[in-house]
């Protein structure tokens, strides 16, 4: 890719200590903010995204997404930000005024309401979300961190508009995944195959968290 490429063994993974979500320490509204990308925050199959932003001691971890997976991992109210929830207000403003049919208004979950999800899928598609922007840029993040090449490739717009360095987590099948297997997949792979070239020359960084990964994303 045009960023470098690193390694992370489990071991050194193993040896971070770990905060427990939410947890406060001194001074820490003074330390830099790390915006982790995730589209879906955050599935219980994930607990390795939230670790390792948790282990962070120079830095504050902001979790960014576009919607709330169902029953999901618990995060930290103050610091998760979701594209749908900034919608939210205008969607009860549009139920109160009777401009939402009763069955749409009520078809709501942890994803969000339907203007959310027209958000969400407007950004997969065009990279547009000002809201979001907006939102991201109060917090003057000091990097933007997206977990799996599918997200990296969801958040290239995102690390555009706010103009900070940009890092990738490759985790496994985002680096090893063939083209013809991307190409099947659902609509966030294709994006992700059809961003591939444009991902590898913005972000500053890109992580592998094994040397398999590592070989796999430096050819891609």
């Amino acid at each position: 890719p045009g960023g470098r490429v690193g390694a992370v063994s489990d071991g050194a993974r193993a040896a971070t200590p770990a905060r427990t979500a939410g947890a406060s320490a001194v001074g820490e509204d003074d330390r830099p903010v790390v915006a982790v990308f995730r589209e879906r925050l955050l599935l219980y199959s994930e607990p390795y995204i939230l670790a390792q932003a948790e282990s962070l001691t120079r830095h504050r971890s902001h979790y960014v997404g576009l919607t709330r997976v169902p029953n999901g991992l618990a995060l930290p109210a103050e610091r998760t930000h979701v594209l749908a929830d900034a919608h939210a207000r205008a969607e009860r403003v549009l139920d109160l005024a009777r401009l939402v049919p009763a069955r749409a208004a009520h078809r709501r979950g942890a994803s969000g309401g339907w203007l959310g999800r027209v958000a969400a899928r407007a950004f997969v598609e065009f990279g547009h979300a000002p809201a979001l922007v907006r939102e991201l840029r109060r917090l003057h993040p000091a990097v933007l961190h997206a977990h799996l090449g599918v997200s990296g490739a969801l958040a290239l717009p995102l690390a555009r508009r706010l103009d900070v360095p940009f890092v990738v987590t490759f985790h496994g099948y985002d680096a090893s995944a063939t083209d013809a297997a991307l190409a099947r997949g659902p609509r966030r792979t294709r994006i992700y195959l059809r961003r591939r070239a444009a991902l590898q020359r913005g972000v500053t960084r890109a992580i592998a968290v094994s040397e398999l990964d590592q070989r796999t994303t430096r050819r891609a």
